[in-house]
């Protein structure tokens, strides 16, 4: 191994990964890791480096589920003092929310039908789908490249390049069934409460654009 050389020893790991698969073909998931713990400890500044690493992006995540919690405290707290009124027009915005629909244009999400709903769901789904591959498509080509000044053209041939966007498209696409898979649970689950579905945020005034 030749050191960190600027980069962050996740980088190189992930570098050293891509290389071995590409090398080997198909791997099992528990040999690369193991084989990926004796890369780092070849040398100890690199282990010592990732580990450093790991630990800042662990307590970033617990400091994320902290402060989450906390302002789920305080949300509780701001509506335990509501008064009937206020709550009922808290909650009555989100019946009030511009809402785009592809056929008809804005409506109020509390005018929206069923098949309001569906056009306006496929809408945002294909356009999530498309800027969400694009970023993960632009990371994937930035994690490669050597150097800040490095372009795509002198790092990737097109082929690799293509590569990685259909690696970005199917993992965003597989990601979006798993999250629109389930929601009939959700819908009874919701049902279930007397608050109804808006009592976990408020929403924002959405506006036509």
């Amino acid at each position: 191994m030749a050191g960190l050389n600027g980069k962050s020893a996740t980088s190189l790991l992930r570098e050293w990964m891509r290389d071995r698969i590409a090398f080997v073909g198909e791997v099992r998931v528990s040999d690369l890791g193991t084989e990926g713990v004796r890369f780092l400890a070849e040398d100890q500044e690199v282990l010592n480096q990732f580990v450093t690493e790991q630990v800042y992006a662990m307590a970033a995540e617990i400091g994320r589920a902290v402060l989450l919690e906390s302002r789920r405290i305080k949300r509780f707290y701001e509506r335990e003092a509501e008064t009937e009124g206020q709550r009922l027009e808290r909650l009555e915005r989100w019946f009030q929310r511009w809402e785009h629909n592809p056929v008809g244009g804005y409506k109020r999400l509390g005018n929206m039908t069923r098949h309001d709903l569906l056009l306006a769901a496929q809408e945002r789904e294909e356009r999530a789908v498309n800027e969400v591959t694009t970023a993960r498509w632009y990371r994937i080509l930035a994690e490669g490249l050597l150097t800040d000044e490095q372009t795509v053209r002198e790092r990737y041939t097109p082929e690799q390049v293509q590569l990685a966007w259909e690696s970005a498209g199917e993992t965003v696409l597989a990601g979006l069934d798993q999250i629109m898979q389930g929601v009939d649970e959700t819908l009874r689950r919701i049902m279930r409460q007397s608050e109804g579905p808006g009592d976990d945020t408020t929403p924002d005034q959405g506006v036509p654009e």
